[in-house]
């Protein structure tokens, strides 16, 4: 898959998920997922497809599932080492804690805000 491919896959997660349609976010970024190599690309983009499951989870009012997913997406984020990708990790590690930031204070409501990263390197 070419770079500039991923890119068109990337974005139209992107849009999918700042629409909200956490379930077609899920499935464009699965697509790079899929073809990935290197581990640390690998890793971030299954952290974004975990964080995409969240949203599916709580649009469906199931907590407990959802903040199986942000453990299980914060885990992974760790694992990356790679300077370009930890950046972005960063950022993605900073969404999964507001979120479960919010589970913590028994005030559930989450809005998504959109998610803008700068994918160019």
């Amino acid at each position: 898959m070419t770079d500039l491919i991923k890119l068109d896959f990337f974005q139209k997660g992107l849009d999918c998920f700042n629409k909200k349609q956490f379930f077609e976010a899920h499935e464009e970024w699965e697509q790079i997922w899929l073809k990935c190599t290197f581990l640390d690309e690998k890793l971030f983009f299954q952290s974004l497809i975990l964080l995409a499951g969240v949203g599916v989870h709580l649009q469906k009012n199931r907590l407990p599932a959802a903040n199986r997913l942000i453990v299980l997406g914060k885990k992974k984020l760790l694992l990356i080492s790679n300077n370009v990708f930890s950046m972005y990790a960063h950022k993605l590690n900073i969404l999964f804690e507001a979120i479960s930031e919010s589970f913590t204070k028994d005030n559930f409501k989450i809005l998504f805000t959109p998610f803008l990263v700068d994918y160019s390197i």
